[in-house]
């Protein structure tokens, strides 16, 4: 099965082979740490500036380090128009929708 290009960043042979196990684990790990540490961001980021600007330099900043990181090791993939164009839509639907959703109950009720 090919999987999109924008679902894998690693691409691996095997899931448990010695290394690459690891590397798995301290990847799902990372992504529990900073998950679980969204609410820190997020409530920092509420203020005077609308939270939907918030979000976008939030995401921007995020995209300008991956796309550094994958320039850094070589690991990005070419992408045709018909894949930008899916990955623009995971993106607004997935990740801008749902933060903006989940932000605005929290600015409206916060937790102090």
């Amino acid at each position: 099965m090919r999987l999109h290009p924008c679902h894998t960043l690693i691409r691996s042979k095997s899931k448990h082979s010695g290394k690459l196990y690891y590397a798995d684990s301290f990847l799902y790990l990372l992504t529990v740490i900073i998950w679980g540490t969204t609410w820190i961001a997020i409530k920092l980021q509420l203020g005077d500036v609308a939270i939907e600007a918030s979000i976008i330099y939030r995401f921007s900043l995020a995209a300008i380090v991956m796309f550094s990181l994958l320039q850094l090791f070589r690991k990005r993939q070419p992408l045709t128009p018909r894949d930008h164009l899916f990955c623009l839509l995971q993106g607004a639907c997935l990740f801008a929708l749902t933060f903006t959703v989940s932000t605005l109950p929290q600015a409206m009720y916060p937790a102090d």
